[in-house]
C-alpha cells in the first residue's frame, strides 16, 4: 500500500467528536482511494451484531486495513485521531499510533497538549491516561539524554503537576490522577510542594480522604515516620479532629501514624486529652472518637498481657467500658435506615394493590433507594432480554423443531388471534388498539425464538394475560412509582441471570417442554382438561395469605411445573418432566437465592446510610434454600412486623403522608401525585451503627404480599469478637 502524504488537504475533525454532517468520510477523500476498507469480522454465526452508525463503521474499516498493512504515514496519524474520537477506548488505537509517533519522530510536546485535551473529555478513560504516562515518559528520556531544548524537566514537571490538579480540582477521587501524580513524584523524584498542595486540599475539604491517603504516601517516601514527624503530624490532625470530631479520615490517618510509633497511647499526651474530652462531650462524642480508642487500646492487649499484667487488666477495663458505651449509648440513640424485603407477584398490580398493607406501602414511600431483580425501566435491559431469546443469526424455529410440532404452533396462534378481539377489555377497545396490533406485539419474533422462549409465549396468550394488557405487573409499577418520586432505582441481578439458564436446557428437554406445554393448550382449547392454577386462584392465594411454595415457585420463575400436567402422561414422560422441573428449580429459584442474598449482603454493607427496599418476586422468600433463609445463615436476625400490631414496627409513630396513594390509578401512565416527605429520620452517625432487616407480616396468617424484611446483622459468634 502506498504512502500518501498530502499536506494541502485537511479533513481533520479536530479535537471535537467527529459530526456527522461536517465530517468527510474516508470513502468520499480522493487521497484514500487507495485503500480498500476491511469490515469487521464477527465470524459465520455472531449471535448479536453490534449496530455501528454508518460513521463509525467506515472509518473503523479502514483503519483495519492501514493496520494490515502496517502503514507508517502522516495520513495513518490523522486516522487514529478520527477514530480515537469515535472511540478513545480501543487499545489497538492507541498502541498504533505509539509505532506511528515513533516512526515519524512526532512533536512529542504536540502529542502531550493533544493527549490532555483527551483526558479532559475522558477523564476516566484507562487508556488515555496510559497514553499519557507514555508521551511523558518519552519526554523525560529525551530531557535525560540531552536530545530536546524545548522544555526542561522542572518545567514539565510543573506541567503535569497543573494539569492533574486540575483534574482533580473538577473529580477531587478521580482515581487515575491520583495513580498517576504518585506514580510521577516517585518515579522522577518530584516531591517538592506536595506537602503544600495536600494541605490546600485538606484546607478546601477536611473531609477529602484522598488527601490524607495521599500526605502518608509523600511522607512515607520522603522523611519516613520518625518520632518527630509523628509527634508534628499528631499535633495537625488533631487540630483537624477538633474542627470536624466525625471525620473519618482523619481519625484514619491518626491511627495509621499512630502504628508507626513505638510509643504508647499515653505517651501521646494530646491525643489522650483531645479523646476524653470529646468522649465526654455528648455534642462530640461519636463513633468515630469511641472505636479509635477501643482499636488503639486493643492493640496493646497482646504485649501488655506479657510485660505488664496490672496494666493490661486497666487497659481491658477501659476498651471494654468503651466497648459497651459505644453498642448502648452511641448505636442505639441513631439507628441506621432500614431495609425491607417486599415479595411481589407478577400479575397486573390493580388485582392487589387494595390488600397490601399500608405498613408496605409506608416502607416503600420512606425508603431512598428500591432495588428489584432487574431494572426493567432500562432500555438496555429489555434489548438484551430479548436479544437472548432469539436463534443463532440465520436460524428459524421451523429449521429446527419437527414439522408437525411447528404446524400445530402455527394452529394454535391462528386459534389465539381469532379469540384475542373477544378477550380484549373495554379499555382496549375505547383506546383504539385493533386485535390484530396487539397480537403482533405479543408474538413478535416468535419464529426466531429458542423453543424455550416460545413455550413461556404460549403461557403468555390466554384470556386472562390478554386482558390485563397494559397494566403493568406489580414489581414494574413499584418501579414506576420509584422513578416518579425520584427515588434511586438499583438491581441485583443482570439479564444473562435470567436468560442463560433457560438457553442452557439442552435442546431435547426444551422441544419436550414446548410439546408438553402446547398440549396443555391444545387440551384446554378442546376442552378435554381444566386449566392450572389461573392468574385469578393466584391472585387469590397471594391476597388470602395460602403460601405454598410449589405456587409462588411457578409465579417467580414465570414456569409451568410440567409434571403438574392435567392430562395422563407415560413415566418415561413424567421423568423427564420432573428433570426439567427441578433444573429450572435449581436455575432459577436455589441458584438465583444465592446470588441475589450475596448481592443483599453487599448492597446492605456498601450502603449503611441508606433506607433499602427490595422488591423480588414471593418465591424467592419462600421454602427451603429461600433468600430468607440464606440470609439467616449469614448472621441477619429475621424478625417479622406485623402491620397490625403496630409495636412491632421499628418506628411504630410513624404517620401515613395525607397525600400518599391507598389505591393504584388506573391511568398510564400514573399520575403524578407526591408520597410526601420521609417521615424517618435520617441519622449523621457513623456506619458503625447496626444495619438490621425485618420481616414484616400479617398477624393473623404469614402473607408475603406484605412481605417486608428488616434484619440485623449480627456475628455468627458474637462472643469470637470479645478481647480474652
Amino acid at each position: 500500500m502506498a504512502k500518501i502524504e498530502n499536506p494541502e488537504i485537511d479533513y481533520s475533525s479536530g479535537d471535537d467528536e467527529v459530526d456527522d454532517d461536517n465530517f468527510v468520510r474516508y470513502s468520499k477523500r480522493p487521497d484514500w482511494t487507495d485503500v480498500k476498507p476491511v469490515a469487521q469480522n464477527d465470524g459465520p454465526h455472531s449471535v448479536v451484531v453490534i449496530r455501528y452508525n454508518e460513521v463509525f463503521e467506515e472509518t473503523f474499516n479502514y483503519f483495519r486495513a492501514i493496520l494490515a498493512a502496517n502503514e507508517i504515514s502522516e495520513r495513518a496519524l490523522q486516522l487514529t485521531s478520527d477514530c480515537i474520537n469515535l472511540n478513545a477506548s480501543n487499545y489497538t488505537l492507541w498502541h498504533y499510533r505509539r509505532v506511528l509517533l515513533e516512526k515519524l519522530n512526532k512533536c512529542l510536546l504536540t502529542e502531550l497538549e493533544y493527549i490532555e485535551n483527551m483526558i479532559s473529555k475522558n477523564h476516566k478513560n484507562y487508556q488515555v491516561w496510559e497514553h499519557y504516562k507514555f508521551i511523558l515518559n518519552c519526554l523525560k528520556k529525551r530531557i535525560d539524554a540531552n536530545a530536546t531544548t524545548d522544555i526542561s524537566l522542572e518545567e514539565l514537571t510543573a506541567r503535569v503537576k497543573r494539569f492533574i490538579h486540575s483534574v482533580l480540582a473538577e473529580d477531587s477521587k478521580n482515581y487515575h490522577a491520583w495513580q498517576h501524580i504518585q506514580w510521577l513524584i516517585l518515579d522522577w523524584a518530584q516531591w517538592h510542594g506536595e506537602l503544600t498542595y495536600i494541605d490546600k486540599l485538606i484546607e478546601e475539604d477536611i473531609r477529602n480522604n484522598s488527601a490524607w491517603n495521599h500526605r502518608y504516601y509523600v511522607i512515607q517516601h520522603t522523611t519516613g515516620f520518625t518520632e518527630q514527624v509523628i509527634q508534628l503530624e499528631v499535633e495537625k490532625t488533631i487540630q483537624s479532629i477538633i474542627k470536624a470530631p466525625n471525620n473519618e479520615s482523619a481519625w484514619n490517618y491518626l491511627l495509621g501514624i499512630m502504628r508507626k510509633s513505638s510509643k504508647s497511647l499515653d505517651s501521646f499526651n494530646i491525643v489522650t486529652e483531645t479523646c476524653e474530652n470529646l468522649s465526654q462531650n455528648k455534642e462530640t462524642c461519636s463513633s468515630h472518637v469511641l472505636s479509635f480508642m477501643v482499636t488503639y487500646l486493643t492493640e496493646q492487649l497482646p504485649e501488655l498481657q506479657q510485660t505488664k499484667p496490672e496494666q493490661f487488666k486497666a487497659t481491658f477495663s477501659k476498651a471494654t467500658e468503651l466497648c459497651e458505651k459505644l453498642a448502648n449509648e452511641i448505636d442505639t440513640s441513631s439507628p441506621s435506615p432500614p431495609a425491607y424485603l417486599f415479595g411481589t407477584i407478577h400479575v397486573p398490580y390493580t388485582k392487589v394493590w387494595d390488600s397490601i398493607p399500608q405498613i408496605a406501602k409506608d416502607a416503600f414511600n420512606s425508603s431512598d433507594r428500591i432495588i428489584f431483580e432487574l431494572d426493567m425501566l432500562n432500555d438496555l435491559t429489555h434489548t438484551r432480554l430479548s436479544n437472548c431469546q432469539l436463534l443463532p443469526s440465520g436460524i428459524k424455529l421451523a429449521d429446527i423443531v419437527p414439522k408437525n410440532l411447528y404446524i400445530r404452533l402455527k394452529h394454535h396462534l391462528e386459534y389465539v388471534r381469532s379469540k384475542i378481539p373477544m378477550w380484549m377489555s373495554k379499555h382496549h377497545k375505547y383506546s383504539g388498539l385493533l386485535a390484530d396490533q396487539l397480537f403482533k406485539a405479543k408474538t413478535e419474533n416468535w419464529e426466531r425464538k429458542r423453543p424455550i422462549w416460545v413455550m413461556m409465549l404460549l403461557n403468555s396468550l390466554t384470556e386472562n394475560d390478554i386482558k390485563s394488557q397494559g397494566i403493568p405487573v406489580l414489581d414494574l409499577y413499584l418501579a414506576y412509582e420509584a422513578r416518579h418520586l425520584n427515588k434511586e432505582i438499583g438491581s441485583v441481578e443482570r439479564a444473562k441471570d435470567q436468560c442463560v439458564p433457560l438457553n442452557r436446557l439442552n435442546f431435547t428437554q426444551a422441544l419436550f417442554a414446548l410439546n408438553q406445554t402446547l398440549l396443555q393448550h391444545e387440551s384446554i382449547r378442546r376442552g378435554t382438561v381444566q386449566s392450572g392454577m389461573t392468574t385469578d386462584e393466584l391472585i387469590r392465594h397471594y391476597n388470602c395469605g395460602n403460601l405454598n411454595e410449589v405456587i409462588f415457585n411457578q409465579d417467580t420463575a414465570q414456569l409451568p411445573f410440567l409434571k403438574d400436567q392435567s392430562y395422563d402422561i407415560s413415566s418415561d414422560e413424567f421423568e423427564i418432566s420432573k428433570q426439567i422441573d427441578d433444573y429450572f428449580r435449581t436455575q432459577l429459584i436455589i441458584n438465583r437465592n444465592k446470588r441475589m442474598s450475596k448481592q443483599i449482603i453487599q448492597i446492605l454493607d456498601s450502603s449503611p446510610r441508606e433506607s433499602l427496599f427490595f422488591a423480588f418476586g414471593a418465591g424467592h422468600f419462600i421454602g427451603k434454600d429461600s433468600i430468607v433463609e440464606l440470609l439467616q445463615e449469614k448472621g441477619l436476625e429475621i424478625v417479622h412486623i406485623n402491620h397490625i400490631d403496630r409495636h412491632h414496627h421499628p418506628y411504630p409513630n410513624t404517620v401515613k403522608p395525607a397525600n400518599m396513594r391507598d389505591s393504584p390509578s388506573m391511568g398510564f401512565p400514573f399520575p403524578s401525585v407526591p408520597y410526601g416527605q420521609n417521615p424517618w429520620p435520617s441519622s449523621s452517625s457513623s456506619s458503625y451503627a447496626p444495619r438490621y432487616l425485618r420481616l414484616v407480616a400479617n398477624a393473623s396468617r404469614v402473607t408475603f404480599n406484605d412481605l417486608l424484611v428488616r434484619a440485623y446483622i449480627t456475628p455468627a459468634n458474637e462472643e469470637d469478637n470479645l478481647v480474652t
